[in-house]
């Protein structure tokens, strides 16, 4: 089961004698690690409630394995990102702004500075609503040691949205 385990670990962490067998285990688990591990290879869309009374914002859209979605059992998450996704394709490009290497919390404020536009949610029963800083991030590059915990993501391009739900 431990073999079957490894196998399943991104490529850099899993050992060269068991490489080889990785398609074989994918096969049977072709989710990958990163099912549980919510850390895609690529950018993701996600969503930032912004809080106006505390100047602040905070997470609008769950991890798969966090308490509030019962560590995978609620699909609530899955449903969160498709609808993230799915307003983030309607935003114009002139809509976006790139954050080159700004930290996460500078880049999702600058986009604020820099303009609320309105955008229609007609996802069906939304959970976004109000101010929301979408933004696709990427994972940062691993370093042995390193201690990431909330920034183990980098904001790649960022937009304020108000959202006005339909319901």
């Amino acid at each position: 089961m431990t073999v079957a385990l490894v196998a399943q670990l991104p490529g850099e962490f899993t050992p060269d004698w068991l490489r080889p067998y990785g398609h074989a285990y994918q096969v049977v688990w072709p989710q990958r690690w990163y099912f549980f591990s919510n850390a895609p290879e690529s950018e993701a869309v996600v969503a930032y409630r912004v809080n106006t009374a505390r100047a602040d914002m905070e997470p609008a859209t769950w991890l798969h394995m966090s308490h509030e979605n019962l560590w995978g059992l609620l699909r609530v998450a899955d449903s969160q990102m498709v609808e993230a996704a799915y307003l983030a394709r309607r935003i114009p490009a002139a809509q976006w702004s790139v954050c080159n290497g700004s930290p996460s919390r500078d880049c999702r404020h600058e986009s604020l500075k820099q303009g609320v536009h309105a955008l229609v949610n007609d996802f069906p029963r939304p959970t976004l609503c109000g101010v929301v800083v979408l933004a696709y991030e990427r994972p940062k590059q691993w370093t042995p040691g390193g201690r990431y915990g909330a920034d183990a993501r980098e904001p790649a391009r960022v937009s304020a949205q108000r959202l006005d739900c339909v319901r």
